[in-house]
């Protein structure tokens, strides 16, 4: 969470929205407690400009935003996150065997992932395998 500050040039006030947070050295570590990786604090500002600025966008002409939104990359975050945690290793260990040459442990990553976006059946999923 941040603050607004102000800042003074000769006879004008400006305003300035300040926030600081810390971010891990290396990516791999996380926590937050004492000794979980060296960090560093980083500060981000946004001008918002003078009083008069901020008033008049406050009571300017109001109208709602057109927003437009796509589904993409979900496959691809959740395939990125599943070999964060290792799971196709875990799934390796413990699911053995072959079918058609494929490992077992392939099919069942698969539908996982399927599941989580677009859940079509297994019939339609054989399509998109072969």
């Amino acid at each position: 969470m941040g603050t607004i500050i102000t800042r003074k040039q000769g006879n004008n006030t400006y305003y300035l929205y300040q926030e600081t947070y810390r971010e891990k050295i290396n990516k791999k570590d996380f926590g937050k407690s004492r000794g979980s990786g060296k960090s560093k604090v980083h500060t981000r500002s946004i001008y918002l400009g003078s009083a008069e600025t901020i008033l008049k966008c406050i009571k300017g002409n109001r109208s709602p935003v057109k927003v437009n939104t796509r589904n993409f990359g979900m496959t691809a975050a959740a395939y990125q996150a599943a070999c964060f945690i290792d799971l196709p290793q875990i799934l390796m260990k413990q699911i053995k065997g072959e079918r058609f040459e494929t490992n077992l442990w392939i099919y069942f990553f698969i539908t996982v992932i399927n599941r989580l976006d677009s859940a079509t059946s297994k019939e339609k999923m054989r399509m998109i395998l072969l």
